[in-house]
């Protein structure tokens, strides 16, 4: 008899999803209908601009979508608090109406009969709500997914914002209620799996039992086939830029950085979905906003390296696995490396201040046999460390093992 799976995460999957989260769900999500038979329920939230582009019919997907409301009225009086109080239940990365509405759906299950033999928990956001969904389903295993360790990218923004008291305080007590929780909630799962081996470890480090915590691989676009050329003096910033770190760093880059690179014939390329009017507002002759682009392929194409200047986040970088399987030399950061084990001068560029991000892309626009080596060696790591097909095996494999 098929084993039954409900699988509840904070965003909905869709083929044309743009965040990174949402591609690794996409994948797992779909590679698991598709090579098992395991009966699979899908519990999601979305936005009501994305309903449109919902095709889980089209993979035969069974599924319950839950929108999300956070400022429309009356769904803002429940949701003050959780975004207000420092010390909410759930650290503020659930809204009050979210919980509400996931009891909801559960007990509408629950009445109908349905007893899923594994429950997964995808994003934080939905791991810390294990105490809750446990006490619909008290039989059921639990797997959580962490797309990153949320506690992190909280202590990052206090370490970032320590010129702002208020804000570092306010911030300081969120951080250790989400670590708390967070930590918690990961040792009552029955597995955790994680996209990367530092957040593995930083897991192990914090008294989670290892033999819970598994690892897989990260779904990137993969643009392995494209030949690099870097013929064109471009620098590509390349990320969501509704997303503060995304903002942060962007800006830092042309003001901070782009003045320091000598060759006045270098460009900036900021390209991302729904760029801020303060992004805007950087657009000069030498700074070009593209918003949203059908293909960043054919721009890693042809640039001479991808900055990410990031001091603000957790978990693997997607988009710096993207621009290494395109073969475009990466300047980045410790936070823009985090999780991916390559090698600094071979695999990618290390690059700390601005001295350092304008003195290597001066470098680069002048030197093409440097990048022709870091173009090859970077596909050349992808190659051999990541392996989807595999990781997505294995995937099927940890299930029935804790069904065992």
């Amino acid at each position: 008899m098929s084993k039954s799976v409900l699988w509840i995460s904070a965003c909905v999957p869709y083929d044309t999803v743009g965040h990174a989260g949402g591609k690794i769900h996409n994948y797992y999500l779909k590679y698991l209908k598709a090579n098992s038979d395991f009966n699979i329920k899908l519990l999601t939230f979305y936005w009501a601009g994305e309903k449109d582009k919902i095709d889980l019919d089209r993979y035969s997907i069974d599924y319950d979508l839950i929108e999300r409301k956070i400022w429309h009225f009356p769904d803002i009086l429940v949701n003050t608090e959780s975004v207000l109080n420092p010390w909410n239940r759930y650290a503020g990365i659930n809204q009050n109406y979210t919980v509400i509405q996931l009891k909801k759906y559960l007990q509408k299950h629950k009445d109908e009969g349905y007893k899923p033999d594994v429950v997964i928990l995808q994003w934080t956001e939905m791991v810390v709500l294990i105490d809750i969904v446990k006490k619909y389903f008290p039989c059921a295993k639990y797997i959580g997914i962490e797309e990153d360790v949320k506690f992190l990218n909280f202590e990052r923004q206090i370490s970032n914002r320590s010129n702002n008291v208020v804000k570092s305080l306010y911030l300081n007590v969120r951080y250790k209620r989400l670590k708390k929780i967070e930590l918690e909630a990961c040792s009552k799962c029955d597995k955790v799996i994680l996209n990367n081996p530092k957040d593995l470890k930083l897991l192990k480090d914090n008294g989670i039992d290892s033999t819970k915590l598994t690892e897989w691989q990260p779904y990137f676009d993969s643009f392995i086939d494209i030949p690099y050329e870097g013929n064109k003096k471009q620098v590509i910033f390349y990320g969501a830029m509704g997303r503060m770190e995304n903002v942060e760093a962007a800006t830092w880059l042309v003001t901070d950085v782009l003045p320091l690179v000598k060759d006045t014939e270098v460009e900036v390329l900021i390209i991302g979905s729904h760029p801020s009017e303060q992004i805007k507002a950087l657009e000069s002759d030498r700074v070009h906003v593209l918003g949203f682009v059908e293909s960043i392929g054919d721009y890693f194409k042809n640039a001479i390296c991808l900055a990410a200047p990031l001091r603000q986040g957790a978990g693997v970088k997607i988009k710096i696995l993207e621009a290494m399987s395109a073969g475009i030399p990466v300047l980045t950061t410790d936070v823009g490396i985090e999780g991916i084990p390559a090698e600094d001068g071979k695999e990618y560029l290390h690059c700390i201040t601005a001295e350092e991000f304008g003195y290597r892309i001066d470098e680069l626009a002048s030197d093409s046999q440097l990048r022709k080596n870091l173009s090859s060696n970077e596909k050349g790591f992808i190659k051999k460390r990541f392996d989807l097909e595999k990781s997505a095996s294995r995937f099927i494999e940890v299930l029935k093992e804790i069904l065992v």
